[in-house]
């Protein structure tokens, strides 16, 4: 006599790990990972995103001027006229004294001899397939974990621990909280 319950998970349990499985791979190859290296060239490249590091004269110009205090500063690089650069930079409502929520686009000039080092930001592809690789690897094991509770229904479809059904969406949640 056929069962159905149990003829039905196997059927469907591929289907249910291809999913998240696919979904991961998404998620990590469209988010890809980023780095910066160092700018080798005289003329950083417009509208890049770049990372400069600042002198301890450069900090407290830049405290002077906007009321900030950083020792990096990261943003779009607008233009580099001469020996000053122009960058468009994303600060929070926290970096400007706690006023609300929000981000906020300002744009600063800082003189070239009060920066330190230069950096561009960079798609990093090894850091992508790791990131990659590591998503595939939490998802096949949340997969396992509901693999493993399938396996101790009874011949009518039920549980032996209550009936409670193994969910891959707060595994996948929880995965995501993880890296943000």
């Amino acid at each position: 006599m056929r069962q159905i319950g149990s003829t039905k998970q196997r059927t469907t349990g591929g289907r249910w790990m291809v999913r998240p499985l696919m979904l991961a791979v998404v998620v990590a190859l469209a988010s890809g990972c980023f780095s910066y290296q160092e700018v080798t060239t005289p003329e950083p490249p417009q509208n890049q995103r770049l990372r400069m590091e600042l002198t301890g004269a450069g900090q407290d110009n830049l405290e002077r001027r906007h009321g900030l205090r950083m020792e990096h500063i990261e943003g779009r690089l607008l233009s580099h006229q001469g020996d000053e650069f122009n960058l468009e930079v994303r600060l929070d409502a926290n970096r400007l004294g706690g006023f609300g929520n929000g981000v906020f686009l300002d744009t600063l000039s800082i003189p070239g001899p009060e920066v330190r080092e230069v950096q561009v930001r960079e798609f990093s592809t090894s850091r992508t397939v790791v990131t990659s690789l590591v998503g595939v690897g939490l998802v096949l094991g949340a997969w396992g974990l509901m693999e493993a509770s399938r396996s101790g229904e009874g011949d009518n479809g039920e549980s032996g621990s209550g009936g409670e059904n193994f969910s891959l969406i707060p595994v996948l949640g929880s995965l995501v909280g993880l890296f943000r």
